[in-house]
């Protein structure tokens, strides 16, 4: 199971690296359009949407870099687990799942949260 385990987050993390190569260019370019899209608003153009955007993808991506790796290491915890009860290895992958989910809501919820601390009246147009 250790092999196969150690084969899959390899995979895994070729996935990420190569996904990332090809978005990453992509998040850049975006949030460039947003900066040069309107000048009216300095504050809001250069720190508003095209922050809120980077943000957003760093935390997208942190919670799928984390959640991956949650994902192969309980895959091989469950699976060892199965062998000695079901019971245990339902637990283990609902724990798992529950980590990425709540790292999920908790990161959008900083990341909203610190929008409407920062533009305040204002948050409506960064978001």
């Amino acid at each position: 199971m250790q092999e196969i385990a150690a084969a899959v987050r390899e995979g895994s993390n070729a996935y990420l690296a190569a996904q990332f190569k090809k978005i990453g260019p992509l998040i850049i370019l975006i949030t460039l359009s947003f900066i040069s899209r309107t000048l009216e608003r300095l504050m809001l153009s250069v720190g508003g949407v095209p922050g809120a955007f980077l943000v957003g993808s760093i935390f997208s991506f942190l919670v799928g870099f984390v959640g991956m790796r949650l994902a192969t290491q309980g895959n091989l915890r469950v699976a060892a687990a199965a062998k000695r009860s079901y019971g245990e290895a339902l637990q283990l992958g609902y724990r798992t799942g529950t980590v990425t989910g709540m790292l999920t809501d908790g990161l959008g919820l900083l990341g909203g949260t610190l929008i409407f601390m920062l533009f305040g009246e204002h948050a409506y147009e960064a978001l």
